[in-house]
């Protein structure tokens, strides 16, 4: 791969613990600053981006020039405006999302203003914004209306795209709307990532690969029955995916199993893969209906704040942190701190513990994949030509 003196640089907005970072970087950015309200996101995302800039602070209260002053101490040097060549980010979703009670209301339904104040003072080549797909319809299509009528404002060219994460090769099926705009006078149209992982053989491209499985993507870590817990892997990985998650890591971090009541875990037992409790007998319902059981051999349905939506498919319990960051794409190495999970009351009170942490993320592998695409147009626009910058593709995980 060609490499240049200086990386394309990068800001994150409403960064959580990482994840989109982590694909930014995995494509080949240099992130400079994130930026991130809650603390313990804030604790999670300094462990792991060494050297980055972190702003613990509201974004209502940060100008462009706070921002772009933490870039020239996270880059050592003097940097202007015009340097920084993404604003990245995914605004807050609870507002919009269809897991959680829908809120017209939500101010953190107006977050996407912040990030568009931010894009127009910055003036980066380049911006990314994430968010639920839900964005697009919910509450008649208005704040989708808003949100293109606010960067129709802006001297940008954008498109906007409904990704899965299981189309680049995470292990269930995650759709989140992608914007991507570029500055006008760079003359790019917008494009998306290919697809290059499917959920089953592809009879229409042969060269694409099957999406990877639950079991393929944590059977290695699920020796833990309820209440156990561990630091060491024991026994070697058995998929490509496994192998890649734990490239950099020698231990095992997060791997800490629910304490169920019995009643819970006769319950839990009683399930087959891919059921879930509306299956049971009426004994062993719960009022909890949206939880069901890993099928080894599918994908999972969307990650979510709360572990209790899943359970292992041949364990009798809940996923473990670890084990939702494996879903997730987040590798071995990546560790996240604070309360591992939170009750209600810590949730009202705008806690984030782990499990909320990974639930929010954008799976890197996903992150990477929108990062790559921008990346090579903003490297043939920094040279000055037109010849399209090839990234080496990213090998099948089986």
């Amino acid at each position: 791969m060609p490499v240049e003196e200086q990386n394309p640089m990068a800001i994150d907005l409403f960064a959580g613990a990482g994840g989109l970072s982590q694909g930014l970087e995995n494509a080949g950015f240099n992130v400079v600053v994130a930026n991130e309200v809650h603390p313990d996101p804030c604790r999670t995302y300094r462990e792991n981006h060494d050297g980055v800039e972190v702003v613990n602070e509201d974004i209502h209260e940060i100008s462009a020039s706070d921002l772009v002053n933490q870039a020239k101490v996270s880059a050592d040097r003097g940097i202007d405006f015009g340097e920084i060549d993404l604003v990245a980010g995914g605004p807050p979703c609870q507002g919009f999302s269809t897991a959680g009670e829908m809120d017209r209301e939500d101010p953190r339904n107006n977050l996407y203003r912040e990030f568009a104040r931010m894009v127009d003072q910055i003036r980066p080549r380049a911006f990314i914004m994430e968010n639920v797909s839900g964005l697009k319809h919910l509450y008649d299509g208005k704040v989708f209306e808003n949100v293109t009528r606010l960067f129709d404002s802006l001297d940008y060219t954008y498109g906007f795209d409904l990704l899965d994460a299981l189309d680049f090769g995470a292990p269930q099926h995650r759709e989140r709307l992608f914007f991507i705009g570029y500055r006008d006078d760079l003359g790019i149209e917008p494009r998306f990532p290919e697809p290059w992982a499917a959920p089953g053989p592809n009879k229409d491209d042969s060269t694409r690969a099957v999406a990877v499985t639950i079991a393929e993507a944590v059977s290695d870590i699920g020796f833990l029955g309820p209440a156990e817990q561990s630091s060491e892997y024991c026994g070697s990985p058995v998929s490509g995916y496994q192998a890649i998650m734990r490239e950099s890591s020698d231990s095992l971090h997060n791997h800490v199993a629910t304490n169920h009541t019995d009643r819970v875990i006769t319950r839990y037992s009683a399930l087959e893969p891919g059921m879930g409790v509306k299956s049971l007998p009426e004994d062993l319902r719960t009022s909890k209906v949206g939880t069901k059981r890993w099928h080894p051999g599918r994908q999972s349905r969307t990650i979510t704040t709360l572990p209790n939506d899943f359970v292992h498919y041949y364990q009798p319990r809940i996923p473990t942190v670890r084990e939702m960051a494996r879903i997730q794409t987040f590798p071995d190495d990546y560790v996240f701190l604070g309360q591992r999970t939170a009750g209600n009351q810590n949730r009202k009170g705008g806690y984030c513990s782990q499990t909320q942490q990974v639930g929010n993320a954008v799976p890197p592998w996903l992150g990477e994949a929108v990062g790559r695409e921008v990346l090579s147009q903003i490297r043939r626009t920094r040279r000055g030509d037109h010849s399209f910058f090839q990234l080496p593709s990213r090998k099948p995980a089986h």
